[in-house]
């Protein structure tokens, strides 16, 4: 899938811009990790000048989304275990967090949005569209984010959705068989039902189990290669 241009001559925060099409790269694996990637390159692509890519390779490189090798350049950085471990630890906090509100504040348009996004997901895994399927599970974490209506919070989701981007290239399965797809419904459908059933530590514990159970896939795969 190719990653649209975004009209860049209206928007004077033209470096937010830029890293969210750097980070739609990564996602859409058009960028690996360990890639080289340009700065005027990509000014070039985008019809722009290079100072606001230049902000937007410094935020990324702050975020752990890019690194900079001293006389080599800037290059997609490379999940480590320990990387893997330090974003998924800090899930477990802000997502148990967000599942104990919103088990209070949710929303039931939000409810259904979230069972649209799930049976969405499922159906881009049943047609082997694995980029589709992990679009979609970040987006049903944005909502879930989102539903427990704390502002703090959500700035704070914010901070870490560029750190969870960049683990995304390393995880694609070698096929999206029906079991990863109905294991991405289970989990999905078993966090959302622990969250309207209006008992806190029981969503709690479901959204830090989930997050547990995807950081155990992402480190055994890291592990085999």
């Amino acid at each position: 899938m190719v990653v649209p241009i975004p009209d860049l001559t209206v928007n004077r925060a033209l470096h937010r811009d830029v890293e969210e099409y750097i980070l739609g790269l990564i996602g859409n694996q058009q960028v690996q990790p360990g890639d080289r990637i340009n700065e005027a390159e990509i000014a070039r692509r985008l019809g722009i000048s290079r100072t606001p890519v230049r902000e937007a390779f410094t935020r990324l490189i702050k975020d752990g989304v890019l690194e900079h090798i001293p006389r080599r350049g800037v290059f997609v950085a490379k999940p480590s275990r320990e990387s893997i471990e330090e974003v998924a630890s800090f899930r477990v906090v802000v997502e148990g967090f967000a599942a104990r509100l919103a088990c209070r504040r949710i929303r039931p348009d939000e409810v259904e949005g979230l069972r649209r996004i799930v049976e969405a997901g499922a159906a881009a895994g049943r047609r082997g569209d694995w980029l589709a399927m992990e679009e979609k599970n970040a987006e049903f974490h944005d909502v879930l984010v989102s539903s427990a209506h704390h502002e703090l919070l959500s700035r704070v989701w914010q901070i870490l959705t560029p750190m969870t981007w960049k683990l995304v290239p390393g995880l694609r399965p070698d096929r999206v068989d029906p079991m990863k797809v109905e294991d991405f419904v289970t989990r999905h459908q078993a966090l959302l039902e622990a969250i309207i059933s209006g008992d806190p530590d029981w969503a709690e514990r479901a959204a830090e189990a989930h997050v547990k159970k995807a950081t155990t896939y992402m480190l055994e795969k890291s592990a085999r290669e």
